[in-house]
Order: structure tokens, then sequence, then C-alpha cells
């Protein structure tokens, strides 16, 4: 299992956005420094979070993206699912049922006691806690303090 960059870059937009009060709207922009995410790709990022249910874009004057969740009930396995589906050590996890050696595997129990810790470690860590440990902060010149509250 790899953490591709899709979700590196989604899970630090997610904690960027979580250690500001809740309903700011975030300038793309803005998420992109506070998170040396290129903005090009933070697009991409950010809409693939919009699709899982997990941030909202906002139009307009004060446009750009809040968190459409509540960060302590979301976990670094949800927004892990969200970006790259379930974590799998192997191809053959993704469906044991259907891998045709599964009967003679020996190792196969070994990568599902492995992959249930990871899911149970991964699903330790909420949002809430990760923004809290983080140390992304908006820059002084930001705009996020005139952004639009919503409630």
């Amino acid at each position: 299992m790899q953490i591709s960059r899709l979700t590196d870059y989604g899970a630090r937009a997610m904690i960027f956005m979580a250690t500001q009060p809740r309903g700011t709207v975030l300038p793309v922009r803005e998420i992109s420094r506070g998170t040396d995410v290129p903005e090009s790709y933070l697009l991409k990022v950010l809409k693939n979070l919009e699709r899982a249910g997990l941030t909202r874009s906002h139009r307009g004057l004060y446009g750009g993206y809040s968190l459409a969740c509540n960060p302590q009930q979301v976990t670094f396995l949800d927004l892990f699912r969200a970006l790259q589906g379930p974590p799998a050590l192997s191809s053959c996890l993704r469906d044991p049922q259907g891998c045709s050696r599964r009967h003679q595997c020996p190792v196969q129990p070994i990568w599902l006691g492995l992959q249930e810790k990871i899911e149970e470690e991964m699903s330790r860590h909420t949002l809430a806690a990760l923004a809290e440990a983080s140390r992304f902060r908006v820059h002084p010149e930001s705009q996020a303090g005139k952004s639009l509250q919503i409630p």
C-alpha cells in the first residue's frame, strides 16, 4: 500500500482547513500557500473532497472552500477512503473472496491482520486531532480573516 500524492495533498488541505474557525471559507490560493500544494493540483484535490462530501465550494467575492464535515467525526481512514479507496496491502486484499489462491495461500491471513491494524490506526486519528497537532496556520497577510463565515 502506498499513499498517493492525491491523498497526501488532500490530508494537508483538510488539516489546514480544520485549523480555521468552523465555517471559514478559504480561497484556494490561501490553502495552497498554507500547505505547499500547487494551486492547480489543489483544485483537483478539493473537487474530489467535495464529491466525497468533505468540503464545500463557495462562489463569489469571498469564494473558496470550507469544510462540509465535522472534524471531530472524520478520521484519517475516512479521508484516505475518500481519495484513494479502501487501503489494501496487496491486490488480493481488495477482494479476498475473489483471490483464486485464498485456500492455499498461507500469507493471506497475515496480510489481512496487518491491513486490519493499519485501518484501526488510521481510524484512531480524527481530523480535529490532526489539526490540533499541526503547525498549519493562516499567514498574517491572509484574506481568510475577511472570509465569509458559514454557520
